[in-house]
């Protein structure tokens, strides 16, 4: 059974108020309170919450029904209705501003009262689903519209992501080609200037080949990313010593690493042979590797290797900057840096090439690294897995 309807009687004459309460206790509604004045209406009405006030218009004090009414109706929304014997034109018109829910006309008898009842609560109640349903369809219009706003953003970016990329692949494609021919002929011109006696002429040459080969690698990297996204990238896969190659290439660090201060060793068995792509294992240790020169503070890099009969390992440690926790994540991804870019520079595009290629090779590539005490790359490589081509 539902609770008894709550009712908040204002009426200033004490007979009239009384028989109110009697009547309405009779037919089974709760009085909340009998109050005589606005004041104690509007107090009574925030403490006891009633559903429903009876409301003389001609009440006493400096506030009559029809303002305590209104206080009623807009700051605490509860539903009245208005009881009067009698009241003049422009207090009827000010009661009507109100939005009463009905009006009885004194004296009036029980089954008038109660009909007034029911007919005011339960259209207050329907206009309050009423409202809370518009709420609703108000809130859920809203997130409709803002998914379809962030539809909307998300396709932008896609698309501007895919305009970007175009680009970066006709732009690498377009320059690789002059690049190429240009280093050849600067090279050419160097192996003349070699001969001269102009130090300075002799040292200007070789920074504009070793700009020159630096702008090449990073065009090559941007056709690397092209070719990933295009599920171009092809692998040549063939029988090698890992051992040899990576002795090889950290070679051709040790004298980028000697100028930063940092020695370079290699641990490796004296042949470890499987199967791979080796430009590709060279490619992913050349970016370990410049990443470890680059970053290694000038401390030292080591690299070793080592393998049993399925797989090979493969790590690149320094004891540099290392790479903050929040940036780890990441580092794997397109033009993602740990570093700022403008002390560093780089494109953010070797470990994702990286990752790209040892995935490829059916292998995984992780890292171990704290601020300050360096980072480790973690290779790990099917030994005999022919595959010839990038998923």
């Amino acid at each position: 059974m539902s609770a008894p309807w709550k009712i908040l009687v204002v009426e200033d004459e004490n007979i009239v108020a009384m028989d109110l309460r009697t009547s309405l206790t009779g037919s089974g509604y709760e009085v909340t309170d009998t109050v005589g004045t606005a004041r104690e209406a509007i107090d009574s009405a925030q403490r006891r919450k009633p559903d429903l006030v009876l409301m003389d218009i001609n009440l006493r004090g400096e506030m009559d029904g029809v303002a305590a009414a209104d206080v009623m109706r807009t700051q605490l929304a509860l539903p009245v209705v208005y009881l009067t014997a009698f009241s003049d034109e422009p207090t009827l018109r000010r009661a009507r501003v109100t939005e009463p829910f009905g009006y009885l006309l004194k004296p009036f008898d029980e089954r008038e009262l109660n009909i007034a009842i029911e007919l005011a609560v339960y259209r207050h109640q329907a206009q309050r689903e009423h409202e809370n349903f518009l709420r609703e369809q108000a809130a859920r219009a809203a997130v409709e519209e803002r998914a379809l706003e962030n539809a909307r953003l998300y396709q932008a970016a896609r698309e501007a992501v895919a305009v970007r990329d175009e680009f970066l692949s006709v732009a690498s494609h377009e320059l690789r080609t002059p690049l190429t021919a240009m280093l050849l002929t600067v090279q050419g011109l160097e192996r003349v200037v070699q001969r001269s006696q102009d130090e300075r002429l002799r040292e200007r040459t070789a920074r504009v080949v070793q700009q020159l080969g630096r702008l090449i690698k990073l065009v090559d990297s941007l056709l690397d990313v092209s070719r990933i996204k295009a599920g171009r990238m092809e692998l040549s896969p063939e029988e090698f010593d890992l051992s040899a190659l990576a002795t090889e290439v950290a070679a051709r660090f040790m004298e980028p690493a000697r100028e930063n201060g940092s020695t370079l060793i290699v641990r490796a068995p004296d042949r470890l042979v499987g199967v791979w792509d080796p430009m590709r294992v060279d490619q992913v240790l050349t970016n370990l590797l410049a990443n470890a020169v680059k970053f290694g503070a000038g401390k030292p890099i080591e690299v070793a290797l080592q393998g049993d009969d399925a797989a090979v390992r493969l790590v690149v440690a320094d004891r540099g900057i290392g790479i903050s926790k929040d940036k780890i994540a990441s580092v794997f991804e397109r033009f993602e840096r740990a570093v700022p870019v403008r002390k560093y520079g780089g494109l953010g595009l070797g470990l994702y090439i990286a990752r790209q290629l040892v995935e490829a090779h059916g292998g995984r590539i992780e890292v171990e690294s704290e601020p300050g005490q360096g980072s480790t790359f973690i290779v790990q490589l099917p030994r005999w897995r022919p595959d010839s081509a990038a998923s």
